[in-house]
């Protein structure tokens, strides 16, 4: 891994859009906890937590990539996967063109204007500090 560091667990799922509005989506892992997922969705689902399983026992990123780089399954391209965990493995992600994974159309833009007495009587997280 090109970080150092292991990973205690990793966690995957998909997102179906059902709209354009930011949270019109339905979960893969919803839809089998529900039981309104299709035969080819729960075999998607099952990929995934081997996926995950694999990852964390071979703390790596790229684990069992292989099997499904090339794979669509339950209206999911895991081409997409396979290319987002190479960018983690790699670093790529970080420090290539890292930014295309922080885009999401209609993602909500939540400001809050504070006064300067709000500002200086906040609490502030534990860890960080402020410099002068």
């Amino acid at each position: 891994m090109s970080l150092p560091g292991y990973l205690e667990k990793i966690v995957i799922d998909v997102l179906y859009k059902t709209g354009e509005a930011y949270n019109d989506y339905d979960q893969l892992s919803d839809l089998v906890r529900d039981g309104k997922a299709s035969t080819e969705q729960q075999e998607a689902y099952a990929l995934i937590r081997k996926i995950e399983d694999a990852v964390v026992a071979q703390n790596r990123f790229d684990a069992l990539c292989d099997e499904y780089e090339e794979l669509e399954l339950g209206g999911i391209d895991f081409g997409r996967l396979w290319q987002f965990m190479q960018d983690l493995e790699s670093g790529a992600i970080l420090f290539d063109d890292g930014a295309k994974y922080n885009w999401e159309k209609n993602r909500p833009n939540i400001r809050k204007e504070m006064t300067a007495e709000e500002f200086a009587t906040r609490e502030v997280p534990t860890g960080i500090e402020e410099t002068p």
